[in-house]
């Protein structure tokens, strides 16, 4: 047995998950996604609306999390999605925007990408594979089909909107530093309604 003596002046340290769809996203941009994810198709027609895709699914992990903590308001049964969900559906949004990378102008280029397919692969697979409860399956999907579209890949989409604030993409998205400074301006608290809830849902 490890001796109590030991365990008796010990010190445990723990790791507190992000509280905030600010904080969250902040830790996503230090920690799960990578400057590499960003240039994958840094020349081409995609390039920036890649990069505001990412943004999305950044935005959209975050709120997922955050909306847990609004008990059977938010999710009817409460889920822990994780890091490696956030990195797989970058690594999706990469494999299925392929195609797009070749085409010669962004118009063009948004309408290679097979948003459907990236939305069910995202949404039912990735994400929704850990849900059991039937009703947050379609809550789920409906919050995604807000960054999953061609409108999500235009500058100066709202993500969402509440206390005063519009999330939107930054205007200037070549690094992970300026994502980050992006996100640092949005409020600490968030508001009820960027969740689609209302003001009474914090009592």
């Amino acid at each position: 047995a490890f001796p109590a003596s030991i365990l008796q002046v010990a010190l445990k340290m723990s790791v507190q998950p992000p509280r905030g769809i600010r904080a969250n996203m902040l830790q996503s941009f230090a920690s799960n996604v990578e400057q590499g994810d960003l240039d994958r198709f840094s020349g081409t027609s995609i390039d920036v609306p890649y990069r505001r895709l990412i943004f999305g699914l950044s935005f959209f992990h975050a709120m997922a999390l955050e909306r847990c903590k609004f008990g059977g308001l938010g999710w009817n049964k409460p889920y822990e999605w994780m890091a490696s969900d956030l990195k797989t559906s970058i690594m999706m949004c990469g494999i299925y925007c392929e195609a797009a990378a070749i085409m010669a102008t962004e118009p063009e280029a948004l309408g290679a990408v097979p948003f459907p397919a990236l939305t069910t692969m995202i949404g039912a697979v990735t994400y929704g594979g850990r849900i059991t409860d039937a009703q947050d399956l379609p809550t789920l999907e409906s919050i995604l089909s807000a960054f999953i579209t061609p409108d999500a890949m235009q500058d100066k989409y709202a993500f969402a909107s509440g206390g005063g604030h519009s999330y939107t993409a930054p205007s200037t998205l070549a690094t992970l530093a300026d994502m980050s400074s992006h996100t640092k301006a949005m409020p600490l608290f968030d508001d009820p309604n960027i969740f689609g809830l209302h003001v009474n849902a914090n009592v």
